[in-house]
């Protein structure tokens, strides 16, 4: 009896795996934890929803990653898994779930593809939103160039960066996160056809902080070659949290968990591994510091200290040269994406204030003492030069998004580029700044800067992927069109040679020069063209680094 139910056990574990395996009819690929079929589009070949990790729930919850155990069978990757748990960015309704880390490949559709360059993508949000899938990130148009293209998912918000300094929380859940999926990228890329000496990551916003962070950390440096960092940079103000004990206190608040007892935060994460975890992912807002709420926009949750991940702070580490090559670059009105905080949240007469008295000047990452006075006197100084020495009004708008684009991201990017470049035996560098303005800016269009010159925060995705929304624009404009195919070609390029113009054609008309701290070289991306040039932002840079060398 027992022998036949031994023999039945396994006729039916059989029939099983035999179903998974005849189900799905995709092309198949055996990675170092099993064998996985995906599906073939009219685009690539797509393998989505592959675990790297073990799912972070339970017991694992805000642990660092863990490996995934190898499975049996057949595991169809056929669609996405979940997005990780987050707050919708406009309703604030959670959505999502904790096991969530998974990532997706995308390979030309060429024969017995080799040696391929692969082009890792990191997601912006925030730090508390977003994911790697296709309706957002649909990496056709590269693909087509010839790349492997990989997206990910990693945690966020408190579930991706809680630290309390401890093994229950050590904070960076989501650059280990990301880590992990590299070195699985690393591990498995040959498998698709993929180069596993030729990675390149790139990301924008938060992505591209974290693209800049990995670049700086001892752990991840060396499982890729290339970086492009897109509108984020590790030293830019909101990047890094100096001090969490504010929003860890918010969070037991909200929770009701007890805190720590010394440095035994046992009971503290007994009690929060039983919350549930769309609590945890309650809006942001909520765990932001008075103290850092000035600008209706610094993040609770967000890269910190952890000894591991950064064993230092980014400026710190940013001074110690690394032979890792970066495109870095900007949207030449960053600040539009402000205008919220500014028209409804806020005010003109609190930013008005704000500006005066110096705000964000004594996070700029200069080691100086700061007093009000001087703080004071950098505002008034601010005040003249953005504003032309009026109140905040709709009159002067555009003079608070220069403001606010210089503060919050090009001061970062300018910091990032030179001290890169400036290191012996640096390898190219590369600047640009994307100005074009058409149909596909749609946040320009969603933060209300549409009668503003310039391209927003997150104008240029539009132009390098595919989103769900731009199915209906049957009819691109050419110049949209144009654009798009300029930047896929250059950024292609980039990963393939090291270089985004190995030689000039119709299509990219001018040589973008390496960048060097005398000349300051930049490639500028506008509807006409690409075009090179020198000292972007030259003025106010040159006004930054005047009130800076006051700095005592």
């Amino acid at each position: 009896m027992m022998q036949f139910r031994r023999l039945w056990i396994l006729v039916v574990v059989t029939a099983v795996v035999t179903a998974v395996t005849q189900a799905c009819k995709g092309p198949k690929r055996k990675v170092a934890e099993g064998e996985i079929c995906g599906v073939t589009t009219k685009d690539y070949h797509k393998y989505a929803g592959i675990p790297y990790a073990e799912p972070p729930i339970g017991t694992l919850r805000w642990k660092n990653p863990q490996p995934k155990r190898p499975w049996k069978g057949v595991l169809s990757c056929t669609k996405h898994c979940h997005e990780c748990l987050q707050s919708a960015l406009f309703t604030s309704v959670a959505k999502g779930h904790e096991d969530c880390l998974c990532l997706n490949v995308y390979v030309p559709k060429v024969q017995n593809p080799k040696n391929l360059p692969v082009m890792v993508w990191i997601h912006g949000g925030a730090f508390v939103g977003g994911s790697g899938n296709s309706d957002m990130y649909n990496p056709k148009r590269l693909v087509a160039e010839g790349v492997i293209a990989v997206t990910l998912n990693y945690r966020l918000g408190t579930l991706g960066f809680l630290n309390f300094g401890t093994p229950d929380a050590p904070g960076n859940q989501g650059l280990m996160d990301q880590f992990f999926a590299l070195k699985w990228v690393k591990k498995n890329i040959k498998v698709f056809g993929g180069d596993p000496d030729k990675i390149t990551i790139f990301g924008e916003s938060a992505g591209s902080v974290s693209v800049h962070m990995h670049t700086l950390s001892p752990l991840s440096r060396n499982y890729f070659v290339r970086a492009i960092a897109q509108s984020g940079s590790a030293l830019n103000p909101w990047a890094f949290n100096e001090t969490t004990s504010c929003s860890n206190e918010k969070l037991l608040a909200i929770t009701n968990c007890p805190a720590p007892k010394g440095n035994d935060t046992s009971a503290t994460f007994e009690c929060l591994r039983r919350v549930d975890g769309k609590k945890l992912q309650a809006p942001t807002s909520q765990f932001i510091c008075p103290d850092k709420d000035k600008s209706g926009g610094l993040l609770a949750f967000s890269p910190s200290l952890d000894g591991q991940f950064l064993p230092s702070d980014p400026m710190s580490l940013a001074t110690q040269c690394n032979s890792v090559s970066m495109m870095v670059g900007c949207n030449s009105a960053e600040g539009i994406i402000t205008l919220p905080t500014l028209r409804v949240k806020l005010g003109y007469q609190t930013w008005t204030k704000h500006i005066q008295n110096g705000y964000g000047m004594d996070q700029l990452g200069v080691n100086c003492s700061m007093s009000t006075d001087l703080l004071s006197k950098w505002g008034a100084l601010a005040r003249k030069h953005f504003l032309n020495d009026q109140d905040l009004s709709e009159a002067n708008v555009a003079g608070f998004v220069r403001y606010s684009s210089y503060f919050s991201f090009i001061w970062g990017m300018n910091l990032a580029i030179n001290q890169r470049a400036s290191c012996p035996n640096a390898k190219p560098q590369y600047l640009y700044v994307f100005d074009s303005n058409t149909i596909l800016n749609h946040a320009k269009q969603l933060f209300g800067g549409v009668t503003l010159q310039g391209a927003a925060h997150a104008d240029e995705l539009a132009y390098l992927f595919d989103f769900a929304v731009d199915v209906v624009l049957l009819m691109m404009p050419k110049d949209a069109k144009m654009t798009q195919k300029r930047m896929v070609k250059l950024w292609a390029n980039y990963a393939k040679y090291g270089n985004p113009t190995p030689q000039t054609d119709k299509l990219l008309t001018s040589t973008w020069p390496a960048y060097s701290t005398n000349e300051s070289n930049y490639l500028l991306i506008n509807n006409a063209g690409i075009h090179a040039s020198k000292n972007p932002f030259a003025e106010d840079t040159r006004f930054y680094e005047q009130i800076i060398s006051e700095c005592k």
